[in-house]
């Protein structure tokens, strides 16, 4: 679950996120499709609150965790509602310009997730 994830980096910011996370993960729980799509958008409404570096942030986390634990790692309502908002939000809707950004930025920020992930107690 993405809250579960975020927790564990020691990321000052990520406090907040963590907050939104949790919430938006159980707003989005649910058995049934449309609970689902209804979780989904709720999700939705409560990203468009949120600072663009905190959802950017979240971005990285669900980025980073996809990558090294798989989908299982994350909450993917919660991820794909945070794909959505950044590209709306950063890149005005366009795919491309988000791809750019992940490109330029994506071994930095994992580099930096993987080292906060390296300083965690082990379990």
């Amino acid at each position: 679950m993405l809250a579960i994830a975020i927790r564990q980096y020691p990321f000052a910011r990520l406090t907040k996120v963590a907050a939104l996370t949790t919430l938006a993960a159980a707003l989005a729980a649910g058995s049934a499709s449309a609970e689902q799509t209804i979780g989904a958008q709720s999700v939705a409404a409560r990203l468009a609150s949120v600072a663009l570096g905190d959802l950017e942030e979240a971005f990285w986390v669900c980025d980073y965790t996809a990558t090294t634990r798989g989908p299982a790692g994350n909450d993917i309502t919660v991820c794909n509602a945070v794909y959505d908002a950044i590209k709306e939000r950063k890149f005005d809707g366009d795919f491309d310009k988000l791809l750019d950004w992940w490109r330029q930025n994506k071994v930095t920020r994992h580099d930096a997730l993987a080292a906060a992930d390296a300083m965690r107690e082990p379990r």
